[in-house]
């Protein structure tokens, strides 16, 4: 989850990786998530005062990499800087650090998951107005597969470089 941090955006470290080695999420943008949900409670302290105080994108990135990316941190960023936000990423079963082999029903656990955990420090009646669920890519299927099951509690969605029919989103 990348918290928005409160220091001038000059003193953010430089990253700089070839377009073809793994980075990963340094420790000045995130903090890594235990499983759901997290053991400690400082940490979870901390993360209930961050979804409180600001609204929470959960971010469904695409088919290639992992939510550790470099163009996915740089979004991440950006995402979280207006409007001042949360952003939590995860990666799905099989991507980056996440075990097990990507299916169509494993995508949608691993989304659900996500959603529940945000949605657990929000309080249902308030999901819906503090949470937006953005997909790119193979996100957007994940985002309309997700819509879908949370059809009652009418989450916020955009889709990027979207892989799914326009009716099917319409649907969700």
């Amino acid at each position: 989850i990348r918290i928005p941090p409160s220091y001038p955006a000059t003193s953010r470290p430089k990253l700089r990786p070839s377009s073809r080695e793994r980075t990963s999420s340094p420790s000045s943008y995130y903090r890594r998530l235990e499983p759901f949900p997290p053991r400690s409670p400082l940490s979870n302290d901390m993360f209930e005062r961050a979804f409180a105080d600001r609204p929470t994108i959960i971010y469904f990135h695409g088919n290639a990499g992992s939510r550790a990316s470099r163009s996915r941190i740089r979004s991440y960023s950006s995402l979280s800087t207006y409007p001042d936000c949360n952003v939590l990423a995860i990666d799905y079963r099989g991507f980056g650090d996440s075990t097990g082999t990507p299916s169509e029903a494993g995508l949608l656990l691993d989304a659900r998951a996500a959603w529940d955990y945000v949605s657990s420090h929000l309080g249902k009646d308030s999901a819906e107005d503090k949470v937006l669920l953005i997909g790119q890519s193979l996100g957007t299927g994940v985002v309309a597969g997700l819509a879908g099951q949370l059809a009652d509690e009418r989450p916020l969605r955009f889709l990027s470089s979207s892989r799914v029919d326009g009716t099917d989103v319409a649907v969700c």
